[in-house]
């Protein structure tokens, strides 16, 4: 009766524990909330290659990691809204690559639900994104909070992106190419300040359809920038971006800007920063086509990293002395520059000074004047390869450099429509021999002497020397011939012929007129054969009428992958690690652990473990043996069975489902045992402290007699073995009681 009444008492407690083991377990098997964006993302693209049902990790378009989806790389027409994804909750990296499109506009709403990611880019393709007028969600800014990277490339009808990505803290490449560069495109804008993009690195703006008004963003200075460029590339039916002001001075005290480019932005106006010489790091300034004015500031001493200085528009002012310090120097370009005053000595200093070009504004009052002094005849002869100088007030004789150990470097020398007096020096008539034709050497419409001419028939044919000083002048120049009775051009003393303005004897002036008719002019005929014209039909290798055009990584003829880092992001920072991963940390190749051994590794199921070990048994696997699989026995102990196959009573004796219920079973029966001992000692606690009549319905044990040392521990357990009523009882009780006291 004890036993049965025991049964009965544990029966309530298995059923208790069975249904919650059991609902525990189906609940555990409930697929992952990334099967559920995958299957989402099944009806909405046509031609994806996406089944519904499929781990993703399977999909030939998902890159993973641990079991979890960090990257997805969608090249199908968006069909319908946007789904949500945002189940994939290790999602790091979206690209909408080629053939990613949406025909009609789309609903995206749910676009910026994807809160993980960290670099989304649009393209490269090999035709424009149709993005249809889709509008991006208002809260795309604060909900993509965590976005390093933003590449958009070669897209039209796309609208602008919503002001809340100002908030973008941990931004470090905005790239932005060829968006609605078409016409009847929407324009294009960007929010006015962006000094909250803390972490920048790099802002790329080319080939934009830019609203009108919009004023270059302000960005603030910045720890992290290294290049800065907004500009216009392509002849194309949106000719600018219509940017219309530059107001960021602060940008310039960025320490690690390296790059700052602004060109073909004719409405941008703006002064030169005068913290420009504080981007102690500057090694690129170009600045050309724009309504940007102002002067080089004096604090530009310490830009002795500064390779390229290119001005291009109305610039005024002189060219300080500190520009000595420009020591890495190799490309100095000043070209319709209002600039007056004299060429610095300094100059000198730019011992790795290549091309030297300086080119006045030809209708401004204000220009360059002085001396070609004899430091940077030197500079032109030791280091030059390219010397140009137009249009300027600098005169006098050109003196001789310092050294002179030939022969020059020299390849191309213009030195046209400017003062230079007496006759050209001895270092540039010996350069002329190796420059390559008369189109590489003018030193035309200056005021050397007429007589004698320095230069033979030979040197003649490879560089134009046109002589605009009239006859018999020549002693007001030192070391010049006295004056004497000067013979024409024919060797007549006295004679009326003369040289013409092409230095032809009795000429007409047409030999060497330029295609506007004017002698010796600068127009001259493009590769268009258009006069004065811009080379507007050549392509980027400077073929008339080519094919080929810069790719979004500004090479000329490229196919778009110069740029790319290893995750196919333009300019992105990814690069392989020691482990050939892709944006790694150098640690993959080590184990799971963090050690050497190549035995352990993640199993299928996730866990870090030994597989090589004899008693190693994956834990995710469901009864079909998928891994992470949905499917489990049911009580009978069938694989996605319905209990249908035995009868259910049979359950609790644990006759089948035995991979279910047994262990369970096992539990509970230790667990009874348990309980079953507590219950027995409480009753025997009872009966030996309790009254007579409670100790009389106990039993007792008949071996206390025999056993003179047993403490009352073991005559308690005795005590059930036998069944002692009465008065024995209560007197082999008395009498061990007893020896137990006198024991203790």
């Amino acid at each position: 009766m004890k036993a049965s009444k025991c049964v009965q008492r544990k029966q309530p407690i298995d059923v208790v524990m069975l249904i919650i083991y059991f609902f525990s377990f189906i609940f555990a098997l409930t697929p992952a909330s990334e099967q559920t964006a995958h299957d989402n993302m099944c009806p909405t693209f046509n031609s994806f290659g996406c089944t519904v049902g499929k781990p993703p990790c399977q999909e030939t378009w998902t890159v993973c990691e641990n079991g979890f989806v960090v990257a997805l790389n969608i090249g199908a027409e968006l069909s319908a809204a946007w789904p949500d994804i945002s189940g994939f909750t290790h999602l790091r990296n979206l690209s909408l690559i080629d053939g990613f499109n949406m025909v009609t506009a789309r609903n995206l709403a749910k676009f910026s639900l994807m809160t993980t990611l960290r670099h989304f880019s649009i393209g490269p393709a090999l035709f424009p994104v149709p993005w249809a007028f889709s509008t991006f969600p208002a809260t795309l800014g604060t909900d993509w909070a965590n976005l390093e990277v933003c590449s958009i490339s070669v897209v039209q009808a796309i609208p602008s992106l919503p002001p809340s990505v100002a908030s973008w803290s941990k931004l470090r490449v905005f790239y932005l190419n060829q968006i609605n560069d078409m016409l009847g495109a929407p324009t294009f804008s960007l929010p006015l300040s962006l000094t909250t993009w803390t972490s920048l690195e790099s802002f790329f703006i080319w080939d934009v359809n830019i609203k009108p008004g919009q004023a270059l963003p302000t960005l603030g200075t910045k720890v992290n920038i290294t290049e800065y460029q907004v500009r216009d590339t392509v002849t194309d039916a949106v000719s600018e971006p219509l940017f219309t002001s530059l107001a960021d001075d602060a940008l310039f005290d960025s320490m690690r800007l390296s790059d700052f480019v602004i060109s073909n932005l004719p409405f941008c106006t703006g002064t030169l920063p005068v913290t420009f010489g504080h981007a102690t790091s500057l090694k690129n300034f170009i600045v050309v086509q724009t309504a940007l004015t102002g002067s080089i500031p004096l604090n530009v001493f310490n830009l002795n990293k500064l390779e390229t200085m290119i001005l291009f528009g109305g610039f005024s002012g002189t060219l300080p002395t500190t520009i000595g310090g420009w020591k890495s120097i190799e490309n100095l370009a000043m070209r319709s520059i209002k600039m007056s005053g004299t060429l610095p000595t300094e100059i000198g200093n730019f011992k790795k000074l290549k091309t030297l070009t300086l080119l006045g504004d030809p209708i401004s009052a204000a220009k360059l004047s002085g001396n070609f002094h004899a430091q940077l005849a030197n500079l032109a002869y030791v280091n030059l390869t390219d010397l140009t100088i137009v249009n300027t007030d600098l005169n006098g004789r050109i003196a001789e450099p310092f050294v002179k150990t030939p022969p020059s470097t020299l390849t191309s020398l213009i030195i046209n429509d400017n003062k230079f007096q007496c006759t050209l020096p001895d270092w540039m008539i010996e350069t002329i021999p190796s420059i390559a034709s008369a189109s590489l050497c003018n030193v035309s419409v200056n005021d050397f002497c007429q007589l004698p001419n320095p230069l033979q028939n030979s040197q003649k044919v490879k560089c134009k020397f046109a002589l605009s000083h009239q006859p018999c002048l020549c002693e007001e120049c030192p070391q010049s011939p006295p004056a004497q009775d000067c013979p024409d051009c024919n060797g007549v003393n006295g004679g009326s012929s003369t040289y013409d303005q092409c230095d032809v004897c009795d000429g007409n002036n047409l030999s060497c007129a330029d295609c506007n008719g004017v002698p010796n002019g600068p127009s001259r005929y493009d590769i268009c054969s258009v006069c004065n014209g811009t080379n507007a039909c050549a392509d980027c290798f400077g073929v008339a009428f080519g094919a080929a055009d810069y790719d979004y990584c500004d090479v000329c003829g490229g196919d778009g992958t110069s740029c790319l880092d290893c995750q196919n992001t333009p300019y992105g920072t990814h690069t392989y690690d020691s482990c050939d991963v892709c944006g790694g940390d150098g640690l993959s190749c080590q184990n799971c652990a963090g050690g050497p051994s190549n035995e352990i590794e993640y199993d299928l199921c996730g866990n870090c473990v030994n597989m090589t070990e004899p008693g190693y048994m994956p834990t995710c696997f469901d009864c079909a043996g998928v891994a992470n699989g949905m499917l489990i026995r049911d009580l009978c102990g069938v694989c996605n069975g319905t209990t249908s196959t035995c009868n259910p009573t049979e359950i609790g004796a644990g006759v089948v489902g035995l991979r279910v219920v047994v262990p369970w079973l096992i539990f509970f029966a230790v667990l009874d045992v348990l309980l079953l001992i507590v219950y027995v000692c409480q009753r025997r606690q009872k009966a030996i402290y309790g009254t007579s009549s409670s100790f009389a319905s106990s039993s007792a044990s008949s071996s206390l007699a025999n056993s003179s040392n047993a403490r009352q521990p073991s005559y308690r357990t005795q005590q059930q073995q036998f069944n002692i009523t009465g008065d024995t009882a209560r007197g082999v009780y008395n009498q061990k009681q007893q020896q137990f006291q006198k024991l203790n």
